[in-house]
Order: structure tokens, then C-alpha cells, then sequence
């Protein structure tokens, strides 16, 4: 079982480090796949905090909780370097507004993980706009977390306007 959000908090130095990486995947489904690859990152030496939602994959090497309120994800959003999602605005927008780089991982039919690939059309769209950059097979995701530098940060002035997709 994953340690209560409150824990992390007061016994982490996370807060405000700026060094952690904060993966979401959403409320309603799982994402294995996502899960496994950032708890192996974590193993490299990474902070990764994790809210797994649905997923039946529980990291061994990362701090993690499936569900917390609104404001205690805010709170991972803006103490992240990074965030690492799936391509859904409900997961992107937040990282956006605290003008942190953002990691989309497609879920994929393919992998029983989505009914449909339009997670991967959401993310083609995003990527043409410079919102985000896309790991469009989960072994892309190290390289592009190892690409982003401190001077990568999104401009603070992103709007959720500009996720319109025209």
C-alpha cells in the first residue's frame, strides 16, 4: 500500500524542491504500462511521486497514492519539475497553468489500455501546438524526461484557451 499523501508531504523534501516528477493517469482506468516504466525511472535515482488511479501495478520505488483532493494535486503539480500524463486536458491543463513541462504517454488500443487511439490524435494535436512533448512508445519516455532542462519550463502565461484544438 502506498503512503497517505499527508505523509509524504511532512516527511519528504519534495515540497518545494522542484527536482520531482509528477505522474497522473486520471481517475476512472489504470495505466500499467506508464506506472512500471516511471517506477523503473524511479529506480535510477529520479523522485517520481505517482497517483495511480485504477492501475493493479503498485511501484516499489516511488511514493504514491491513487486518489487526493483537487487541492493536494495542485499542490504535486506546482512542486513538480515535470509532469508526466496521459493526454487528457483534465491532466494537462494544471501543468500547464504552473508553467511546468509536460510528458503526454498515449494510452493505446493496442494494449487493452483505451477502446480507441484517440488519446494518440489528443497528443499529435497538443505537439504541433509546442504544449507538450509526446513519448509515443513508452521507451521514448526516459529519453524525453533526460531532454528537458530548467530553461524548458512552459511560459506561465499558457491558457487553457490554447488547448483549443482547431
Amino acid at each position: 500500500v502506498g503512503r497517505s499523501p499527508k505523509k509524504i508531504w511532512w516527511q519528504s523534501e519534495i515540497l518545494g524542491a522542484d527536482n520531482m516528477i509528477f505522474v497522473t493517469i486520471g481517475m476512472l482506468y489504470g495505466f500499467n504500462r506508464l506506472i512500471k516504466k516511471m517506477d523503473e525511472i524511479a529506480l535510477m535515482g529520479e523522485d517520481v511521486v505517482m497517483q495511480i488511479g485504477e492501475s493493479s501495478y503498485l511501484p516499489k520505488n516511488t511514493k504514491y497514492f491513487r486518489y487526493v483532493s483537487k487541492i493536494d494535486m495542485n499542490k504535486y503539480y506546482e512542486n513538480a519539475r515535470t509532469n508526466v500524463c496521459h493526454p487528457e486536458v483534465d491532466s494537462i491543463i494544471p501543468g500547464l497553468e504552473y508553467g511546468k513541462p509536460i510528458i503526454v504517454v498515449p494510452r493505446l488500443k493496442i494494449y487493452g489500455e483505451a477502446v480507441d487511439d484517440h488519446q494518440v490524435e489528443i497528443a499529435k494535436e497538443l505537439q504541433k501546438k509546442g504544449k507538450i512533448k509526446v513519448a509515443h512508445n513508452i521507451e521514448e519516455l526516459e529519453i524525453l524526461l533526460n531532454s528537458i532542462k530548467e530553461t524548458d519550463k512552459y511560459n506561465k502565461e499558457n491558457k487553457k484557451s490554447d488547448l483549443v484544438l482547431n
